[in-house]
């Protein structure tokens, strides 16, 4: 796809989505030259106002971290396009969430960049990260579709003390090999936790897949101590849960791996023909990323529509201009 195509294709999704916010858009663009509205997310954070919106264009350039101090929305392209050719928002550093930036959200971002919560009612959603912080003290965090996944962090979601926390629907996949104290190799692999008293947290329809850590005894899928904790319909490839006053119901714990995925190798965690998963889960819905009421979207669109057919002539007349042929889908 030609660059000036592909920049209308943007252009046209923004415009579909501007009927639904009501405040500013703003737009980031750190390619060369830029059409957008500024080179770098600090720059548009710092020039908007509360509740704006900021759409991210893609790039093959990662755009850099950013600390957030206003309700904003930042809506990137997805973390994985199915199109070759079709580049993605992608992200390195942080993206940091701090006072004043209660009520923001994130969708569709991808790279390699660690996610701090220190604010209420924040959302990060369809989004490619290595980690996910939550600080101590805070109401509303929603991790919702997200794939998470590192090498290196020891937890993927930490939540702190005095937190409300839902997990919805994502893929939590942590393959590091941490190293102990006195250089010994531990191999410990560890996915969610929320193990603080004073924490309520809900746990629904996530993947967690240490399965390469299988030869440890120190791989914890989800540690929530005696926290207020929910957790049904996730399907843990290795690791126990741990917690004292949990319900823990219709959980898939352990499974022969390769009667339930269709290729988890590859990351495609789509259940096969057969699986144990398929309307086992809590009130018959299917358990797994794809199930429940926020099921997982493969490449992380955002939630607005986007272009799936473009037909652009490359030659038009002053007196007919050009016709422009779009399909799109909502997602």
């Amino acid at each position: 796809m030609k660059k000036s195509a592909f920049f209308l294709v943007f252009f046209i999704i923004i415009v579909f989505s501007f009927q639904q916010v009501k405040a500013t858009i703003i737009t980031v663009d750190n390619n060369y030259p830029k059409i957008g509205d500024f080179a770098t997310l600090q720059e548009a954070h710092d020039a908007a106002s509360n509740e704006d919106t900021i759409y991210v264009y893609p790039s093959l350039v990662s755009y850099n971290t950013i600390k957030v101090g206003k309700m904003l929305c930042f809506i990137g392209t997805g973390f994985q396009s199915s199109q070759a050719g079709l580049r993605t928002t992608l992200l390195e550093g942080a993206f940091e969430f701090i006072a004043g930036s209660g009520g923001s959200n994130i969708i569709g971002f991808g790279g390699n960049f660690n996610v701090i919560i220190d604010a209420d009612n924040i959302s990060i959603k369809r989004n490619k990260v290595k980690s996910i912080k939550v600080l101590a003290g805070h109401l509303g965090t929603i991790i919702s579709q997200n794939f998470i996944y590192d090498i290196d962090n020891y937890f993927l979601i930490d939540v702190e003390a005095e937190n409300e926390v839902f997990i919805l629907n994502n893929i939590v996949k942590n393959h590091s090999i941490w190293y102990g104290p006195n250089g010994n190799n531990s191999n410990n692999g560890k996915g969610i936790r929320a193990n603080q008293t004073t924490n309520t947290t809900i746990i629904i329809n996530n993947i967690i897949d240490l399965a390469n850590l299988s030869f440890s005894n120190e791989v914890v899928a989800i540690d929530i101590g005696s926290s207020n904790a929910t957790a049904y319909n996730n399907i843990i490839l290795i690791g126990p849960i741990i917690g004292d006053q949990t319900e823990f119901s219709n959980n898939l714990n352990g499974p022969e791996i390769n009667s339930v995925f269709i290729d988890y190798k590859n990351n495609d965690y789509h259940l096969k023909s057969g699986s144990p998963a398929i309307g086992t889960g809590l009130n018959g819905v299917d358990m797994g990323i794809y199930g429940g009421e926020f099921s997982f979207v493969d490449g992380g669109y955002p939630d607005i529509p986007s272009i799936y057919y473009l037909d652009v002539p490359l030659i038009g007349t002053q007196k007919d201009g050009i016709n422009i042929t779009v399909k799109a889908k909502s997602n």
